[in-house]
């Protein structure tokens, strides 16, 4: 069986991605603490009101056809440079749509500012429809070293842009700013660490095959976008842009560790369960390690931030941000549950059940909105946590489902699993509260005490944990080997 700890390829590439996730997100978001100091929430508020509109057009130009590149055994060069074609052309009519329109979302929040927002915004969609492909098959080939370089060094420029704009007292505009400096040069980047190079070509059979695999998943994607986001747009239509900026940064906090480090797992997942497809057993082993890999990285950390989490607001963001503290713990709960759901459906669309995805997300895109509005209208952003805690576990148990049944895996290999990562963290809670009690200690220095402490604490379970199973000795190879040289010329079935 495929193993996480035993292939030094696939090792290899988590370790790539990990990097990249580390260094280019986690610098946004040590920017984003910092920034937060000198904005506004209703700064925050903004951007967000126009970027659910930005990222439903992303799932919409794509139609799926990155990912049908990405699970396609055999691959013609036709079928890149067509599906360049396709993006580029949907992704300028997307923008021109968006611009046109922005004053009418304007007007569906009540807020004329964001009309100049958005229309800066839709620019980033022709930016990521002009990477689509050669960052389709980057990922195609594991090549995450060359993803990585390109990732690291835009979100660098970046936040100094969004640093430098901020310090200027530019607002929201610091944040538009950073993200089409980002964009723009992730964009050219991956050009020069990609050997493909693109042409305009159409060739309507092989459209209509990626199309046939692409359109589910991106169906799937483009509902999951509506219930997801749904949150946001239900706060900013119904509570405006202050309560908004609230939630989104409180979100920012607890959902760092899927949007940072969670997400290095998704960029290696799905090409790893699609190379693995034919031998579903290899797939459950691998979805098992994953798991094991969530737990140990994200239960100390969104456990902590919890618990530290009046401390942590008081001693970074100041007393204007005071009002997330609520809303912070209850998400953490909601991320703990949210990532181990991220994986399923990467793994359903690899084993090639795009439609099956696609009807979870339907069910789910009817019944979520609904609750979260309930939430909404009864206990504002502190409400509309609570209805995620409450929906998530019944929405995501279908499809959990559907992915043990596809792998013949059990709901014991996963809690087995997870047994040692949880007796760890309650370890680290326990003195993390402790030491949280003590008084008579200003937030910065408390706040310091914690971490260490508990940090202490968790990283002496880990070792005794990888020396008890054997691990460490395959964790420290891991730690010195390189990746395998990234090839990034792309061997084409011949057409």
């Amino acid at each position: 069986m495929t193993s996480i700890f035993a292939d030094r390829r696939l090792r290899a590439s988590y370790g790539w991605a990990a990097g990249g996730v580390f260094a280019s997100q986690g610098l946004l978001w040590l920017v984003s603490l910092w920034v937060a100091r000198h904005l506004e929430a209703s700064d925050y508020g903004l951007l967000a009101m126009a970027t659910i509109f930005t990222s439903f057009c992303v799932y919409f130009q794509d139609a799926g056809l990155g990912s049908a590149i990405i699970q396609k055994r055999e691959l013609d060069r036709r079928d890149a440079v067509t599906a360049f074609t396709f993006t580029v052309v949907v992704g300028v009519a997307v923008t021109a749509v968006l611009w046109l329109i922005a004053p009418l979302v304007a007007q569906l929040y009540h807020e004329p500012r964001v009309t100049a927002v958005l229309r800066a915004l839709a620019l980033t969609l022709v930016l990521v429809a002009l990477r689509a492909v050669p960052f389709a098959l980057l990922t195609k080939q594991l090549a995450f070293a060359s993803r990585t370089k390109a990732e690291v060094v835009s979100a660098f420029v970046g936040s100094a842009a969004a640093v430098a704009l901020a310090w200027n007292g530019c607002g929201v505009w610091s944040l538009v700013g950073g993200s089409l400096v980002t964009q723009t040069l992730l964009t050219g980047l991956v050009y020069v660490y990609s050997a493909w190079r693109p042409a305009l070509a159409w060739h309507p059979t092989v459209l209509r095959a990626l199309l046939r695999f692409g359109v589910p998943a991106t169906a799937a994607g483009f509902l999951w976008q509506i219930y997801i986001q749904s949150d946001q747009f239900l706060i900013g239509a119904l509570l405006g842009p202050q309560a908004l900026g609230l939630y989104v940064m409180a979100w920012t906090l607890a959902g760092t560790t899927q949007e940072r480090i969670v997400a290095v797992l998704n960029r290696v997942s799905y090409s790893a369960f699609s190379s693995m497809q034919s031998d579903r057993r290899a797939v459950a082993a691998h979805w098992v390690d994953l798991n094991e890999l969530i737990a140990w990285t994200t239960f100390p950390l969104l456990v902590g931030l919890a618990l530290v989490a009046d401390t942590f607001v008081a001693a970074v963001l100041t007393d204007k941000w005071a009002g997330i503290v609520p809303v912070l713990r209850i998400l953490c709960v909601l991320a703990l549950m949210r990532n181990f759901g991220t994986l399923t459906p990467h793994l359903i669309i690899a084993l090639g059940h795009p439609g099956k995805n696609l009807l979870f997300d339907a069910i789910n895109t009817v019944a979520l909105p609904a609750i979260l509005a309930v939430g909404a209208l009864t206990g504002g952003v502190v409400g509309v946590a609570i209805a995620w805690v409450v929906a998530y576990p019944l929405l995501f148990v279908w499809r959990f489902r559907l992915a043990l049944r596809l792998t013949a895996s059990t709901i014991g290999a996963h809690l087995h699993r997870l047994r040692a990562p949880g007796l760890a963290t309650a370890a680290m809670a326990v003195v993390v509260w402790f030491i949280g009690h003590l008084g008579g200690v200003a937030p910065m220095a408390r706040l310091i005490c914690q971490v260490g402490g508990g940090g202490a604490v968790y990283a002496l379970c880990v070792l005794i944990w990888l020396q008890k199973t054997g691990r460490l000795s395959m964790f420290c190879s891991a730690a010195t080997e390189g990746a395998p040289a990234a090839d990034t010329r792309m061997v084409w079935r011949r057409s």
